[in-house]
């Protein structure tokens, strides 16, 4: 009986586990033979017999990509459902265009810590998850200037308390995030925590959208 399900086997791509499900799914494509074509390495052969192959391999790949994501996810490839390399790299593309994503990743990575019973092994492990996590969220023109930009913006959010939660929250939902410009909103949420019990303020969410403007 043939195996119309294969993507089933594979936990459903979410907002959190880019990572994970990226592994999972090309271990997936390299048994059904469509790895290369899904990753654009292979292209349609003008030999019309092979090309009719090539169509049904692209069309599976489609298929199979469509059925490990979850709803949320779906609308990312909306309109390129018989590309399968387009939806590929259109799935890797948002993992990248979200700040707040790949500092979220890194405070997990530095709060990591070995379980009671955990293996050292097993430690190990996860932090290459991590660590592969950390490596894909990266935009293409990566430099060390980023990091250092990264890793101040990170310092800062992480050492607020709790009481600064919907701030952080609203901070992280943002387009851009980078030294200067989450400076900038730390001192304007000051100067309205300041003010604000003489004079009502903008909230913390409207100034973030003005300032990361």
């Amino acid at each position: 009986m043939p195996d119309a399900s294969a993507s089933k086997r594979i936990k459903a791509l979410t907002k959190d586990n880019y990572v994970s499900w990226a592994v999972d799914f090309s271990a997936l494509a390299r048994s059904k033979g469509f790895c290369r074509l899904l990753k654009g390495t292979e292209t349609c052969l003008q030999d019309p017999d092979k090309a009719e192959d090539w169509d049904t391999r692209q069309e599976k790949a489609g298929g199979e990509l469509m059925l490990s994501l979850s709803e949320e996810q779906r609308i990312h490839v909306k309109g390129k459902e018989d590309d399968p390399t387009a939806m590929w790299d259109a799935l890797q593309a948002v993992q990248q265009k979200i700040p707040g994503t790949c500092s979220n990743t890194f405070d997990d990575f530095f709060a990591l810590r070995k379980r009671p019973e955990e293996s050292l092994s097993s430690l190990i492990a996860r932090v290459d998850t991590l660590y592969a996590r950390i490596k894909d969220l990266r935009p293409p023109a990566y430099t060390l200037d980023f990091l250092d930009q990264e890793l101040a913006c990170m310092a800062l959010i992480r050492a607020l308390p709790e009481e600064y939660s919907h701030f952080v929250s609203a901070l992280m939902l943002q387009s851009t995030l980078d030294k200067d410009a989450v400076v900038q909103v730390f001192i304007q949420e000051e100067n309205n925590r300041t003010r604000r019990s003489t004079a009502p303020v903008a909230s913390s969410e409207a100034v973030l959208a003005v300032s990361l403007v």
